[in-house]
């Protein structure tokens, strides 16, 4: 397994999801077209270097987002699912226990309690 960083087409890639995870409707194909290579290098450079598909990643970069909006903000669970691409709060829950082990509400009164 390469190192990612020494793939500059999985770094594009990488920053093209980071850029755009929380766009309803992205596609594979999308980031695929806005770089220049074909969809199925996408999935195969994430596989074998990254250790996750395009979806694992795609949620991994929500739930980054929606961790810092459940710190940060005061936007309902429903708010922020949707600010993050998710059109069921139900499917951010889902994505974003599998990423921190814990539900966003949970996350949310953790953070509360350790804030200064």
């Amino acid at each position: 397994m390469r190192a990612i960083r020494s793939d500059p087409i999985l770094m594009k890639v990488l920053a093209v999801i980071r850029r755009r995870a929380c766009e309803r409707g992205l596609r594979e194909t999308d980031v695929a077209e806005e770089i220049g290579v074909q969809s199925w290098s996408i999935s195969r450079r994430l596989k074998r270097q990254a250790g996750r598909g395009f979806w694992q990643e795609v949620h991994r970069q929500r739930s980054r987002v929606a961790a810092c909006l459940l710190q940060d903000s005061i936007l309902s669970v429903k708010e922020i699912a949707a600010k993050c691409g998710y059109e069921r709060a139900s499917d951010m829950n889902e994505h974003f226990r599998k990423c921190y082990g814990m539900t966003p509400r949970e996350w949310r009164r953790l953070a509360t309690i350790w804030q200064p």
